[in-house]
């Protein structure tokens, strides 16, 4: 009979983002719940052996998978946390199974390989056992499979990723004997990993059922259900084929067994034709023949089929694992043909003695077989199991004393090295003070691998405390002056850094002071920045300080331009924005036009003196104020002139003549009536001729007679009298004279 299990309906022990779709276990311990350093988040999956969690590593603070043993045929969580046997009956079987779990971790952290899953470390608590391994993120390859046939790129990255795993599984002389494509966890990068080695299952198989192998349908071969033949890499390249088929084809193949006599099993070369290259095909229908002497023994051998090396007809091997026995075996056999010969030779008491004699020999010889054995075995309990199960009841007492006694020894520093886990100091104490030593190398990894963690730790705690003083003075200096001996160097280099940077910003900004350009290089140039805001205020208020300056000068010197033309010009020229406000050059502009305004208004009232006063009580730059005054005054000038009388009286007197003349008086009749009264008081009779404005008047008389005549000038007016008077009298005409209003 064999164990027969199968984990294809995904309820396999999963340390990945693929586990089980079932994440509810009545015995799973609860979220929160403390084991060691980790924390309960959530089930991954959980199979017939035990639970698989998602927790959180509180010291690294990052994600991790626990296995915890706990067969459900034999075993119960009593509470909380503790998981007990179920019966007395079941105890012996649930503490050798936790012992073989423990075997298992103990056996994968062997394994530093990038394809097979890292187990951090393993404990016994609570009554059980817990592995703590790396959380693959990912799914199965199982599911994956699931999608359909994968391209055939994708596939021979698994291939070389697997193929790698077992590498490594066999150079250590280990098989995996569980793989299939749930027990492949393939990474977000496409990179599979290897997981659950199973070798709690192999107790289960042996102890639990007395049956001494463990397969799983379609994906182990025969020498896995115990049907002859031996275990070798042949054994794990069988279910690699399996895998590869399923991948291929869609479907695992046919259960080995069933394949024994009558073999109807579809070629992958068959059914896969076509769609995948040839030598690929040929190299899984060379995994999976049912007769292990006809498989690759090596993955050497894999590589070389899948790059198309020719694929021997009679298997990897000379000889079969079915068909050669072990050499103890072969040694047994020959005393024992030994023996009957000699019984054939003789007869009565020759035989008697002989075969004594040759008993006796053979017993010798099987003594120092056994010392050699044991003094070979050392502290190895394999060896050791090893050499009590050949010694056997005629042991020597002192060989089986001294074998009893190193298994005590081993036993007693297992529970040592139990009793130590988790505790630096007692794991190296164990370490310098072991005899057996089996676990010293356990020991002092574990230890290291402890303060490994603590100074990944203490390196994350400092490390988060340097992010969270940012770039802070006072707070750095107290972290330098804190961090201590112990302080890994470059944290505090960090440190002096981030506040050697603060102290030369601070310094940069005091510097700046009231310069604006060293301010805006604070600015653009400052990668801390603690006095970005104070820095920006400041040139906003020197800007704003600037901006007054100028524009208290652009001010004062359109000011100073006043109402002079070629200076408001001269200042629109030089009012360059953004320095010169916007509105101090629309000032300037609307200065002109009012100057070109008032010059059409001027040009417009010239002549009037009413409109010309009206300009002046109107106008505001004024600038021909003085012009339109002036103008005014001659205009109101010419209007007198216009108005001046000039009068001469003129009268008989005696055989002469009497005349009165004014000129430059404001109207004729004042003249007129000056003129008139002083020339009556002369004569009775006065007659009176008058001019006005800027005329001038002439008086010409001959005797008593006379002609008064005017014109634009004096000379004008007299030339016109002294004519009017020939007139009459040619030659006798005298001029009395010439007046002119001015």
């Amino acid at each position: 009979m064999s164990d027969v299990t199968s984990d294809e309906d995904g309820s396999g022990d999963i340390p990945s983002g693929g586990g089980s779709g079932r994440n509810d276990h009545y015995f799973a311990l609860p979220p929160g719940t403390r084991l060691m350093e980790y924390e309960i988040e959530s089930v991954l999956g959980h199979g017939g052996f035990g639970i698989t969690y998602l927790a959180r590593d509180t010291l690294l603070e990052e994600q991790v998978a626990i296995k915890e043993y706990l067969p459900n045929e034999m075993a119960i969580r009593i509470s909380d946390a503790t998981v007990r046997a179920k019966s007395e009956g079941d105890r012996s079987d649930f503490e050798t199974g936790l012992k073989s779990f423990l075997e298992e971790a103990r056996l994968m952290a062997r394994f530093r390989h990038g394809n097979i899953v890292h187990v951090r470390r393993f404990f016994e608590m609570h009554g059980t056992g817990y592995i703590v391994l790396n959380y693959e993120r990912g799914g199965t390859l199982a599911s994956r499979l699931d999608a359909g046939p994968p391209p055939e790129a994708d596939l021979r990255k698994w291939i070389d990723g697997i193929l790698d795993g077992l590498d490594a599984v066999h150079q250590q002389a280990a098989l995996h004997r569980d793989l299939k494509p749930n027990n492949v966890i393939v990474r977000e990068d496409g990179s599979p990993v290897l997981i659950d080695f199973g070798a709690a299952r192999d107790f289960k198989g042996r102890r639990s059922r007395s049956i001494t192998a463990i397969a799983t349908p379609g994906y182990s071969p025969p020498e896995q259900y115990g049907v002859g033949g031996q275990q070798g890499p042949w054994t794990d390249f069988y279910a690699l084929g399996a895998i590869l088929y399923r991948a291929v084809s869609g479907n695992p193949p046919i259960d080995s067994l069933r394949r024994l006599r009558n073999d109807a099993l579809v070629p992958a070369e068959t059914v896969a034709k076509g769609r995948y290259d040839a030598k690929l095909l040929r190299t899984i229908d060379w995994m999976l023949k049912v007769d292990e002497a006809e498989r690759p023994t090596s993955v050497a051998e894999v590589r070389d089929a899948l790059k198309g090396a020719a694929i021997p007809k009679t298997g990897g091997r000379a000889d079969a694992p079915a068909a050669a026995a072990s050499p103890s075996r072969r040694k047994w056999l020959v005393a024992a043909m030994l023996l009957v010969s000699v019984a054939a030779a003789a007869g009565g008491y020759g035989f008697y003695d002989a075969r004594q004699k040759e008993v006796a020999r053979l017993e010798a010889e099987r003594q120092v077989t056994l010392r050699q054995q044991l003094a070979e075995a050392k502290f190895d309990k394999a060896a050791l199991d090893r050499f009590v199960a050949a010694c056997g009841a005629r042991c020597a007492p002192e060989m089986a004393a001294e074998a009893k006694t190193r298994l005590d020894t081993i036993a007693a520093e297992e529970a040592a090295y139990r009793e130590a886990a988790g505790d630096k100091a007692k794991l190296r104490a164990f370490a310098d003070a072991c005899k057996a030593c089996g676990l010293q190398a356990d020991a002092r990894r574990d230890a290291d691998e402890i303060d490994r963690r603590e100074r990944e730790a203490q390196m994350a705690r400092l490390t988060r405390r340097l992010e969270e003083v940012a770039y802070n003075r006072a707070a750095l200096e107290r972290f330098l002056s804190e961090c201590g001996p112990t302080c890994p160097d470059t944290l505090r280099a960090q440190a002096q850094a981030k506040l050697d940077l603060e102290r030369s910003e601070t310094l940069l900004f005091r510097n700046a002071s009231e310069d604006a350009e060293r301010l805006r290089a604070y600015v653009r140039d400052c990668r801390i920045c603690a006095y970005k805001s104070d820095a920006e205020t400041q040139l906003a208020r020197l800007d704003r300080l600037r901006r007054e300056a100028e524009r208290r000068d652009y001010t004062n010197r359109l000011s100073a331009a006043g109402y002079d033309r070629s200076a408001l010009n001269r200042f629109i020229t030089a009012c360059i924005q953004p320095a010169c406000p916007l509105d101090l050059r629309n000032d300037a502009r609307g200065t002109l036009e009012l100057l070109d305004n008032e010059e059409r208004s001027y040009q417009a009232a010239d002549g009037d003196v009413d409109s010309l006063r009206a300009f002046l009580r109107s106008c505001r730059a004024c600038v021909q104020k003085l012009t339109a005054q002036a103008r005014i005054a001659t205009l109101e000038e010419e209007e007198k002139r216009s108005k001046r009388g000039i009068a001469i009286a003129m009268g008989k007197k005696g055989s002469g003549l009497h005349w009165e003349a004014a000129w430059n008086y404001p109207d004729v009749d004042s003249a007129k009536n000056l003129v008139m009264s002083r020339c009556k008081r002369q004569v009775k009779t006065c007659q009176v001729a008058w001019g006005q404005g800027p005329t001038c008047i002439a008086l010409a008389y001959v005797g008593n007679g006379w002609a008064t005549r005017g014109g634009d000038t004096s000379a004008e007016a007299r030339d016109a009298a002294m004519a009017a008077c020939r007139s009459v009298n040619k030659e006798a005409c005298k001029l009395a004279g010439s007046w002119c209003n001015s």
